[in-house]
């Protein structure tokens, strides 16, 4: 059977393997789970921070590797440095502004064509 659908979550629930296209080209390919933890890692910060917290994060995960930083509109995701995100997310002590999430296929669609859903 063969679904296609713009609904990441919807196609991570009900299909074995996935494809993510991006202007008619396969950009990625296989399990759910396997194409979350690779593009976008286990855990994800999702935070909202000012310039001292964003270049306080910065330094720290500069030297992590797989680690990187999108920002979308006033929200800011930190994919991969699992362990560094976690961290940093418990020191602002406000889960309004920084948070930790599982990472999810919207995330990995994200990462693989740099757009949001909503483009």
């Amino acid at each position: 059977m063969l679904l296609t659908t713009h609904y990441m979550e919807e196609a991570s629930h009900l299909c074995d393997r996935l494809m993510v296209m991006n202007e008619a080209k396969i950009v990625a390919h296989g399990r759910p789970l396997d194409l979350i933890v690779e593009h976008a890692g286990r855990g994800v910060l999702e935070a909202r921070l000012n310039e001292a917290e964003l270049a306080n994060l910065r330094a720290r995960l500069d030297g992590s590797a797989g680690a990187s930083i999108e920002e979308v509109e006033d929200l800011m995701y930190v994919f991969g440095g699992d362990g560094v995100a976690t961290q940093f997310a418990a020191e602002i002590d406000d889960p309004y502004r920084a948070f930790v999430r599982p990472g999810t296929m919207e995330d990995v669609f994200l990462r693989l064509t740099g757009r949001g859903l909503l483009d």
